[in-house]
């Protein structure tokens, strides 16, 4: 049931993943024991942070932006996830239900938790 997961947990899923990545790549890498989603069938707040990503990052010709259907805790969630050609990275982490869960901007040690203007702010 999907109110089972928290923030918090939510949150400790990826800072797990991160802290057992060798890097970003990796870390992306092992991200994708999800489903890798067609832009299509994404709902609108996922389809606008895909989005915001590819026009600022991909397009931008400095990294590349997917989006992955992730189970935590056999809840399924939207993981959009970003690599830049420098060290760091971003996420938006958002519910079934189109919700925003939490986001943060991720180096190469850990993940910087907030929400998603200000993981957003910290691209430019």
């Amino acid at each position: 049931m999907e109110n089972q997961l928290t923030q918090e947990s939510v949150k400790q899923f990826f800072d797990d993943a991160r802290e057992n990545s060798d890097d970003e790549r990796t870390f992306v890498a092992d991200l994708e024991i999800g489903t890798r989603l067609d832009f299509n069938e994404l709902p609108d707040n996922v389809r606008q942070a895909y989005n915001f990503y590819k026009q600022n990052v991909e397009d931008a010709d400095f990294g590349s932006v997917a989006v992955y259907n992730i189970p935590i805790d056999t809840v399924p969630v939207y993981a959009v996830t970003v690599v830049t050609d420098g060290d760091d990275g971003y996420l938006e982490i958002y519910s079934q239900t189109d919700e925003e869960i939490t986001c943060g901007k991720n180096d190469w040690e850990v993940i910087y938790w907030s929400d998603r203007a200000t993981t957003r702010a910290d691209l430019f």
